[in-house]
Order: structure tokens, then sequence, then C-alpha cells
């Protein structure tokens, strides 16, 4: 192995000066072997109060850094949000074993690992906070991208009322394994319409937010007919790859199956909470 040093910094300063020569220890749903960190050294974060999980008082939600991916699954706050959507995809991320170490900042750190937190955080307009040297920074999720010199802090969901729900699908080989495709919403239903959408889809490449599917399904109530039209639209807008998991054209007709699902069992969950 290629570690000869080992650092755990007390302050954000030290922190930081550590990355021009060593990378960040983070555990994600998919650990990599120490030997893959390309570098001789590794900074232990765990000193810098990054596991935490706060209500503020305008309702957003703030998720430190390192708080991890069990905590996430079983926090009050976060389940009586969207259906529970963050907490699901915590779950579905990794097993029980690893959910007590992946933390947030590893799950974040490579859009190619499991990809329900990311989806999960896309479809709740989450926003990621980083620091560096020139100060702290907040990105939306969907702009954001790993990068060196700077650590992530925390990521923050807002704006999300009473009335959201969400939900998650996810094909895979096995119920452990990797998803092949997967797709996660959001939604604000007021009046029997739907208010907010949002929808993100993961079909072998980063996952990534649906944009277009907005105005297709705002303004109005969430029937059979318009979930196929988003359907087909997820179909044609899909970016699948080929790899031994799937082919192009089986990610791309799941993509449009899988994206229905989620948005299908999201108005129910709407439907079933306003009885």
């Amino acid at each position: 192995m290629p570690l000869r040093a080992y650092y755990r910094p007390s302050s954000w300063a030290d922190a930081l000066a550590l990355l021009d020569s060593a990378a960040p220890l983070l555990i994600g749903p998919r650990p990599r072997a120490l030997d893959a960190l390309d570098a001789e050294a590794a900074v232990d974060l765990s000193a810098l109060d990054l596991a935490y999980i706060r209500e503020m008082d305008d309702g957003a939600i703030h998720i430190g850094a390192l708080t991890t991916l069990q905590a996430i699954a079983d926090s009050p706050a976060l389940c009586s949000r969207a259906s529970a959507l963050l907490p699901v995809a915590a779950v579905e991320a990794a097993h029980p074993g690893l959910r007590q170490l992946a933390t947030l900042a590893g799950a974040l750190a490579s859009p190619e690992g499991p990809p329900e937190l990311w989806l999960a955080l896309l479809a709740l307009d989450a926003t990621v906070v980083t620091r560096g040297v020139d100060g702290e920074r907040e990105t939306a999720i969907a702009d954001f991208r790993p990068a060196g010199g700077a650590l992530v802090s925390e990521a923050r969901i807002a704006g999300w009322t009473a009335q959201a729900v969400g939900a998650l699908e996810r094909l895979s080989r096995t119920p452990r394994d990797q998803a092949i495709v997967a797709a996660a919403c959001a939604l604000v239903v007021e009046g029997g319409e739907v208010s907010r959408a949002r929808l993100a889809l993961a079909d072998g490449g980063p996952p990534r937010r649906v944009s277009a599917i907005a105005p297709l399904l705002e303004g109005r109530p969430l029937d059979a007919e318009r979930l196929a039209q988003t359907a087909r639209f997820c179909a044609d807008a899909a970016q699948p790859l080929s790899d031994f998991r799937a082919s192009a054209d089986y990610r791309r007709a799941m993509a449009g199956v899988l994206a229905r699902r989620a948005l299908a069992a999201a108005w129910t969950h709407a439907m079933e909470s306003s009885r």
C-alpha cells in the first residue's frame, strides 16, 4: 500500500492545507481499497464535527458530510419528508453493515457508484456545500462534481412542503446488486393537481435530473395518459450505456418503465394522504 502518513486534523484550515499532498478518507456505499486513494497520505475528517442532521427554523434540513447512511435512514426529520425518499435511498444504496460506515460525503465522492442517494438528492433539489481555501460555496446537486482542493461540509434540502411525496424505483439483478436502472421523483400535489415535479434517472451513466418533465406534469392531475406520455419522454431522453449488467436498448426501455412506476407510486402516496 502506498500510504505513508495518516492525519486527523481538528480544524478546517488544517484539513484544507493537507489536501495538496493527501486524500480525504471517505467511505461510500461501494468502498474503495486504500491503495486506490492515489496519495501517500490520508486525511481523517472525523474530528471536524460533520455528523449531524439539523432541522432549521425555516424548515430546511442540513445533513453533515460524515452523517452515515444508517443515520439518514433512521432520521425522523427525513422520514417525514417526501414519503421518506432520502431514507429509502440510503437503505437501497448499501447493506446494513456498510450503512454504519458509509457517509453522505462518501456517496457523493463518486457519481459512478450506487446511484440511489444521488437520485434522491436530485429529486429533492438539494444543494451541496463545500469548503475550500477561498471559502464556502453552495452548489445545486445537479451542478455538483467532486473536485480536489475542496471538501464537502453538508447537503441542504429546502422548499418542500408537508404535501410533498416521493418514490424510488430500481431494477437490479439481485436485491443488493447495483441498480441497472433507477428512478426517483418528488411531487407536491395540491387540489388534486401536481404543482411541483422533479424526476431523476440513472441508466448506466451518472445520475441526472430530467428537467423537461416538469412542464408535462405541473398544473394537471397525474392520470394514466400523463404517466404514459412521461414514460415515453423519459425513454426517448435516456442516455443509456451498455455493460455487463445490461444493454443500452434494455436500459432505454426500462428508463421509461421505472419513471412511470416512481411517478405512479408518488401519486398514490399523495392520494392516500389526502383522504
